[in-house]
């Protein structure tokens, strides 16, 4: 069946007319490609995802209120631990062949970002000198884990 649109609209106080008209034909030919589109997402999204790699991050000694998920690990340490402990990891991963694409720590606060292909981390801490310190490490691309103690 053949499709035809109309369109109208004011334009400088006149009514205006557009009209559109598909062949069955084009029509057709567009339905079969929208088809096509929506088996193909179908069919990549029962597909299973790939695996992402896993970073083990070792916590130091005295960490407290641990939260981890597969994309951020959170947890508070004592007074004045979280900027050296950031330093740690920064060194680690630049060994690993991670590239740091921002970094800046004080002994207030921090935040390193590191890249690795398609791979990202952050790492942040907040530190008060009142409270724990709270380090957040948060991942893209890649998922975390808490590695397992010796």
């Amino acid at each position: 069946m053949d499709l035809i649109n109309l369109e109208m609209f004011d334009f400088e106080g006149k009514l205006r007319v557009q009209v559109n008209h598909q062949s069955a034909q084009e029509v057709a030919d567009i339905d079969a490609r929208v088809d096509a589109e929506i088996a193909a997402k179908k069919k990549k999204a029962s597909q299973p995802k790939p695996k992402l790699p896993t970073v083990s991050i070792s916590l130091p000694t005295g960490a407290k209120n641990v939260e981890v998920s597969a994309t951020e690990l959170k947890f508070n340490i004592g007074n004045g631990k979280a900027k050296p402990f950031a330093e740690s990891l920064r060194k680690k991963f630049k060994q690993d062949k991670w590239k740091e694409t921002e970094g800046m720590l004080d002994a207030m606060f921090g935040l390193i970002i590191l890249e690795k292909d398609e791979q990202s981390l952050q790492i942040n801490y907040v530190e008060t000198g009142i409270l724990p310190a709270e380090v957040t490490i948060s991942a893209r691309g890649v998922e975390l884990e808490r590695a397992k103690s010796k």
